[in-house]
């Protein structure tokens, strides 16, 4: 039997994560008699978490080592070793509480084009994350950092919205790399993750390189997971903020005009305002 499905995720000191990412994961897996392998890229640096993760009892489980380089060199060396027909991109950080294959699978072939698939993602407090967005411009930065807010405090109203919005599938602009499937061939067909972008933003230039190649993008009700979002980037919160902002501005320079690069000015000086940070 073909392998159906490569998992990969990202290791940086998140032995704990991982075990309770695929403790949630496998048993759905095996409910849905999913065949499949699991490629931890391990960018620690560290001989004791390596030992860790090798104790870790995952079906088809292979671990390598990389220098940490940035998440979107980890994943493009994940998917060189990768054998599965789709590649599932997956952030140690999360639990997964759905994982409807066949539905998933009837998207991805059934729409005549190459596609991309994103998971619905919920916040530790239960409410939708903004895992969807439109392409980022200053107007859309600062209208996704009130709505992040509001998923953060749990507004009834907008957890509603998001809920309506992701009840069936719906192709949109970018879809978030916490959670996300592509067909092999298709994430070669992009040259995978642009490494430049060392964190932040590599998941919406892929997207915005899909949208070029009339790739289609779409956010999927089958997949359900909770991102425990403030686990491993906000460790170093001043540091990942101006891993955003270096994401942000490179973003920027590589896909618009340089006079649009020049509102980046605004948007930065907005974000600061108490209520966007």
């Amino acid at each position: 039997m073909s392998m159906e499905l490569s998992f990969i995720c990202i290791n940086f000191r998140s032995y704990k994560l991982g075990k309770e990412l695929f403790n949630s994961l496998c048993p759905l897996l095996k409910e849905e008699g999913v065949t499949y392998e699991a490629i931890i890229i391990d960018q620690s640096e560290d001989d004791q978490e390596r030992e860790k993760l090798q104790t870790l009892s995952i079906p088809s489980l292979r671990i390598a080592s990389l220098p940490n380089h940035g998440f979107g060199k980890g994943c493009n060396y994940g998917a060189s070793l990768a054998r599965g027909r789709y590649l599932c991109f997956l952030n140690p950080d999360l639990i997964l509480k759905k994982f409807d294959w066949e539905s998933t699978l009837n998207v991805l072939k059934n729409k005549g084009h190459d596609i991309m698939a994103g998971a619905r993602l919920y916040l530790p407090n239960g409410s939708l994350q903004v895992s969807t967005w439109w392409f980022p411009t200053v107007i859309t930065e600062i209208l996704r950092r009130i709505a992040n807010r509001f998923s953060e405090k749990g507004t009834a109203a907008w957890n509603s919205f998001l809920r309506f919005l992701s009840r069936k599938p719906r192709k949109v602009p970018w879809i978030t790399g916490a959670l996300f499937i592509i067909p092999r061939s298709t994430f070669f067909k992009l040259d995978g993750f642009d490494e430049s972008f060392f964190l932040y933003f590599e998941d919406i230039d892929l997207c915005y390189r899909a949208k070029k190649k009339g790739i289609l993008r779409y956010w999927l009700p089958f997949i359900e997971a909770t991102h425990l979002e403030s686990a491993i980037t906000k460790k170093n919160y001043q540091q990942n903020r101006n891993r955003y902002r270096n994401s942000r501005n490179h973003y920027w320079k590589k896909h618009y005009s340089s006079f649009s690069c020049h509102f980046l000015r605004i948007s930065e000086k907005l974000s600061d305002l108490p209520f966007l940070r």
